[in-house]
């Protein structure tokens, strides 16, 4: 194995370690509802000369990819309900947890969606009232969590892209200084 290969089989190795543990911060924020750990984390690497573009990127996609798979989950946690109400009880609950307003899931009010189902002259026992309340409510909470989880993850991913576009422009304006300097006006891009 030549110099460079284990040179590049190094950097690989260090950047999947660093990714990992960048994984693992975001998970501690997630945990506690704030992005202190990864932003901590981030800023040591940008501090490194260079900063790792190419891990800076991976989290982006990383990030990115974790926001899509929360907001899945949010979205079935609300099918999950309308479907109980649907199938069980031939009662549909769409008005008051409307698809297009996800976001507001989190809110939702189990005595209210109860009290709508009994005006709509679908009859509960007491029992099936509170079974539904309490599914309502883990549903609700559950939203709250996912909610919290899709706002912190976005803010992160956020972050990212906007570290990323920063030292984009610099590495352009860097470039474009050494052009000037060096008096080479060769086509940058090719």
């Amino acid at each position: 194995m030549d110099l460079l290969h284990q040179h590049m089989l190094m950097s690989d190795l260090k950047l999947d370690y660093l990714r990992d543990k960048a994984l693992e911060l975001y998970d501690y924020c997630l945990a506690e509802g704030h992005p202190a750990y990864i932003t901590q984390f981030i800023e040591r690497q940008l501090a490194a000369t260079p900063p790792p573009l190419s891990l800076l990127e991976m989290l982006a996609d990383e990030m990115q990819q974790r926001l899509v798979t929360l907001r899945e989950n949010h979205f079935d946690l609300r099918e999950k309900i309308v479907k109980v109400f649907s199938q069980q009880y031939q009662f549909d609950i769409t008005p008051l947890v409307p698809a297009d307003q996800l976001e507001a899931y989190h809110r939702v009010d189990a005595q209210a969606i109860l009290n709508y189902a009994s005006r709509q002259g679908v009859q509960l026992s007491t029992h099936e009232q509170d079974q539904l309340s309490r599914i309502i409510t883990v549903s609700r909470d559950t939203a709250r969590q996912l909610q919290s989880d899709i706002k912190l993850t976005a803010n992160i991913h956020q972050m990212l892209l906007d570290w990323l576009y920063a030292l984009s422009i610099r590495t352009v304006r860097n470039e474009s200084l050494v052009i000037g300097l060096t008096g080479d006006h060769a086509d940058i891009v090719h």
